[in-house]
């Protein structure tokens, strides 16, 4: 087989515009664990200049933002390029599908409905008739949806139409590097708050809470990910900002931290939660969506749009014993340890041979 990866989305498209690099990380891991399993399959990933070096040992493709708007849109521009290399299938998101082309076969991938729009906060929830006109003919076209979770699985079913029979699930797995023991980068006590499309509408509880009842936070909050547009000056403790993060510092922050603060809406990924438990810490987490599934009886659930909640969820850190925080985080990396990337590349690969 050769297999091509897109890892464009559609300019304009995502909700909300964030830079988070959440499908980036989930395929570079996903597609190195492949190779590995078949060392024989050809891979090239199409980029844009933000994700090329993402990908460095792969052979790669850079579609020009450019020019694609002049042929017909990224999609078509990938689907031009797809065509030229003679791949046989073409792994692409759904937030920015190819064309359906007679020369390969598409399999659609997503982590999230959220460039549809989604029923949390009043917006409106993702339905076929949302999807752009090249989406529904590229996902009729397709031999199938490769989603990271069950819960993204069934949300697909209930809100695109789909039977589970056409969608694939390829949970994400977890490197090593999270159960290693690593020098500290920060000093703690600190809390971790992963800054994505998943923790951007509760950000604003999670302060009010901060605000209302500091004392059940750490005085430190380690904030990862990109920068945000109206960031406040004032979070109610001390920050440490970090925006891009790899692996073994990620790693290391969370190994030395007293709580992974993941107050997360509309995640059908769950990398932020496997991670954490992976590397023993506690977790804060919404009881829905793939955190949950990952995470079983684990982490503090809350509703994070709802500060009382996330207040309440903090107090059950402050009431446990030594010993049930023992317990609980032993069970959490038990749990973790299941996800795997060589998993993860198995289901992958059945999915696209399947197709």
């Amino acid at each position: 087989m050769f297999l091509g990866v897109s890892t464009l989305t559609e300019q304009g498209r995502s909700y909300p515009p964030m830079d988070d690099r959440i499908e980036v990380r989930f395929l570079h891991h996903a597609l190195q664990a492949v190779q590995t399993l078949d060392p024989g399959l050809r891979v090239v990933v199409f980029t844009d200049p933000d994700t090329h070096d993402s990908f460095s040992e792969f052979e790669r493709i850079c579609i020009d933002s450019t020019r694609s708007s002049l042929l017909g849109g990224r999609g078509a521009a990938v689907a031009q390029a797809a065509q030229r290399c003679g791949v046989d299938t073409v792994l692409a998101p759904l937030s920015c599908p190819l064309p359906p082309h007679a020369s390969f076969l598409q399999v659609l991938f997503l982590t999230d409905l959220l460039f549809l729009g989604t029923a949390s906060n009043g917006r409106q929830a993702a339905t076929p008739d949302r999807l752009s006109r090249p989406a529904r003919k590229a996902l009729l076209a397709s031999g199938g949806l490769l989603c990271t979770s069950h819960a993204l699985q069934r949300l697909c079913t209930a809100r695109l139409g789909l039977g589970m029979e056409r969608i694939f699930v390829a949970p994400p797995g977890v490197s090593d590097v999270f159960q290693q023991d690593l020098a500290p980068v920060a000093q703690a006590p600190y809390a971790v708050l992963p800054v994505n499309r998943y923790t951007l509408p509760c950000l604003p509880n999670l302060r009010e809470a901060l605000r209302k009842r500091p004392e059940l936070f750490p005085p430190l909050v380690a904030l990862v990910g990109p920068p945000l547009t109206d960031e406040p000056d004032d979070w109610g403790c001390g920050i440490v900002r970090i925006e891009r993060c790899p692996d073994a510092i990620l790693a290391s922050l969370l190994r030395h931290a007293d709580l992974l603060l993941y107050p997360a809406v509309d995640d059908g990924c769950g990398m932020a939660v496997v991670e954490a438990m992976r590397a023993g810490t506690p977790v804060l987490t919404a009881r829905a969506g793939a955190p949950a599934e990952w995470g079983g009886t684990v982490p503090a659930y809350c509703d994070p749009e709802n500060t009382t909640s996330i207040i309440q969820a903090l107090r059950r850190f402050q009431d446990e014993t030594p010993s049930e925080r023992h317990d609980r985080l032993a069970m959490g990396r038990g749990a973790a340890g299941e996800a795997t990337w060589e998993r993860c590349a198995w289901k992958m690969l059945a999915a696209l041979k399947r197709s």
